[in-house]
């Protein structure tokens, strides 16, 4: 797309460029190559703001002389917006249909449930929706077999299913499961632990046990930096163990490394209910749960949960 600037006055936009670059997202949401911040598609809000665009490009567009009804057709705004509210309405249910296909309508009754408890949402409470540290200690909580023996196990064997190798994962993943071997911890300084190496990097969330070592850097509203998975994986090469990684974030971003496999909150929510699906849970998972969902559909998950509300609703 044209620069846009930041002022009105630096405007450039150029319509068939807008045609171009939706039609473009449109393919790739489709093919599952790209993930989408859930507020830009799930309603109307864009819509109205390209039009406001297009309004502005078709009146600094013309020579001040030159009357709209002159302009040659593909410039004039009224004959943009319709396609482009059906390539934005064609998104959006592409969108909508990926949400529910990972969710499963199985798996929506329950978040249903969980998000019509009366727990409250403690995160919330304390301010701190959009806190990367609070999520990574709740979510190694949920994945702690010790902590979450409901929960954890299945989500733990749900998330092989990402990885290269997967069936030597659960594999290893059920044996340390009976052996009560897994470790799960957050801050983890691989090279103090693994190697002779002397740095402070810290990975945000480890899953481990004597035969694998699982990483997992999360990114709720940062990108990467630095090539953050680049360089734990280039440590992690040297363990003479089955190791992987995984790079966590909102909409699914690409990790630096090939070692590592890109998981969405979306994806990530799915793992987490397996567990529901065939036990019920402790008193403490379900406490944990309910007020994490919430906090999920408070923020980062927020269109997603609301198009599962309704969904559901909908059965």
């Amino acid at each position: 797309m044209s620069n846009v600037g930041p002022q009105a006055g630096s405007l450039q936009v150029d319509s068939s460029d807008l045609r171009a670059f939706f039609d473009a997202l449109r393919v790739a949401l489709s093919s599952g190559r790209v993930a989408l911040a859930p507020s830009i598609i799930a309603d109307d809000g864009l819509l109205h703001a390209l039009q406001r665009v297009l309004a502005a490009f078709d009146t600094r567009s013309r020579p001040a002389q030159t009357p709209l009804s002159g302009l040659p057709a593909p410039h004039r705004s009224d004959n943009i917006i319709g396609p482009l509210r059906h390539t934005l309405e064609t998104i959006r249910d592409a969108w909508l249909r990926r949400v529910r296909d990972t969710i499963t309508r199985e798996k929506a009754e329950v978040l249903k449930n969980l998000l019509g408890s009366t727990t409250p949402d403690f995160l919330g409470l304390l301010d701190l929706t959009d806190d990367e540290n609070r999520h990574s200690a709740v979510l190694r909580w949920l994945l702690d077999p010790k902590c979450a023996p409901t929960i954890a196990p299945l989500a733990l064997i749900a998330f092989t299913k990402r990885l290269d190798r997967s069936s030597d994962w659960a594999h290893e993943i059920r044996a340390a499961l009976e052996l009560g071997s897994i470790v799960v911890r957050r801050e983890y300084t691989i090279s103090r632990e693994w190697t002779d190496e002397d740095r402070l990097d810290r990975i945000d969330l480890v899953v481990l046990s004597r035969k694998f070592f699982l990483a997992i850097e999360n990114k709720v509203w940062a990108p990467e930096h630095d090539e953050q998975t680049r360089r734990y994986w280039e440590w992690m090469q040297s363990l003479k163990v089955l190791r992987a990684g995984i790079l966590l974030s909102p909409s699914g971003f690409l990790p630096a490394s090939e070692g590592f496999k890109s998981m969405s909150y979306l994806e990530l929510l799915p793992c987490i209910l397996e567990g529901l699906l065939v036990s019920t849970p402790t008193a403490a998972e379900k406490i944990v749960l309910e007020s994490y969902v919430k906090t999920l559909a408070a923020g980062i998950l927020r269109s997603e949960l609301h198009a599962i509300q309704d969904w559901g609703e909908q059965q």
